[in-house]
């Protein structure tokens, strides 16, 4: 389990008084080149980090160019942006909108050995110390623990300008956290539905069940170049989706208690040996 303040004795709490959040890094999965989009990477067991979070942002010129450069170049590797411990934040005040800029470090990958914290507490950014402005929040859901496990694999569908992604629809542990792209928007979804964020189930995949982790959930359970059909809101089968490539698929990290017995991997694409 990843720990952003270092402290690895840290679980989930609220604090006695009220509920309330620290400040803290969050580390957010990249989508997109003609739209950015960035998803906070789940974790069940901390306070602070048990939300869905899907933002869409914006780069200053320079470190836009740069970003895109680095993802045409390495189209299927993991980029992670994840805030300064120069500035540390809470999620609600994001989704609240107390504040719309963020100082980050662009990161390629996850280091292979990683040290105890962050993995990338002592990785070199690709781009760094670059200033995030946010233009909306894609979605926000805080998780509670009567939260029922949807009967179908669900996922949030979104995009713009062209692109689409998918990330699974998070309940409670045990779960995992999938970020992918599809590579195309679907031609039967409206684009402003599309901006604004729907869900679509597959009605031929199970999703977790209470108490159980079924093994097709133990991997990623869409494979890249499968074109599968989807149910818009449960309701209706209206088309299909082509899987395009998986950027984060994690169970280790959203679980205090990791279903896969810690080997679910390193979450995304590994840190390339310079």
């Amino acid at each position: 389990m990843w720990h952003p303040s270092g402290d690895s004795a840290h679980e989930h709490h609220v604090h006695k008084n009220k509920p309330s959040h620290e400040p803290h890094q969050h580390a957010f999965v990249m989508l997109g080149e003609a739209a950015l989009f960035v998803c906070h990477i789940t974790q069940y067991a901390w306070e602070e980090h048990r939300y869905q979070f899907i933002i869409e942002a914006q780069l200053p010129d320079a470190a836009a160019a740069a970003y895109r450069d680095e993802r045409r170049r390495n189209p299927k590797d993991s980029y992670f942006l994840v805030n300064s411990p120069r500035d540390l934040v809470t999620l609600p005040s994001l989704q609240a909108r107390d504040r719309d800029t963020l100082l980050c470090n662009i990161y390629r990958g996850i280091p292979a050995n990683p040290p105890p914290g962050l993995p990338w507490n002592n990785a070199k950014p690709v781009i760094a110390d670059v200033v995030l402005s946010i233009k909306r929040t894609v979605h926000f859901r805080p998780f509670g623990d009567q939260m029922q496990y949807p009967e179908r694999l669900a996922y949030l569908l979104f995009g713009s300008a062209g692109e689409a992604h998918m990330t699974n629809w998070q309940t409670k542990e045990p779960d995992f956290d999938h970020v992918l792209s599809l590579t195309a928007p679907p031609q039967w979804l409206a684009q402003d539905l599309l901006r604004a964020g729907v869900i679509v189930d597959f009605q031929d995949l199970p999703s977790p069940r209470e108490g159980k982790w079924p093994p097709l959930l133990g991997t990623n359970p869409l494979k890249e170049g499968a074109e599968l059909p989807v149910r818009y809101r449960g309701e209706k089968q209206w088309g299909t989706v082509r899987i395009g490539p998986t950027f984060c698929f994690c169970t280790n990290v959203a679980n205090k208690q990791d279903p896969r017995g810690g080997m679910g991997g390193p979450c995304g694409s590994l840190t390339p040996v310079e």
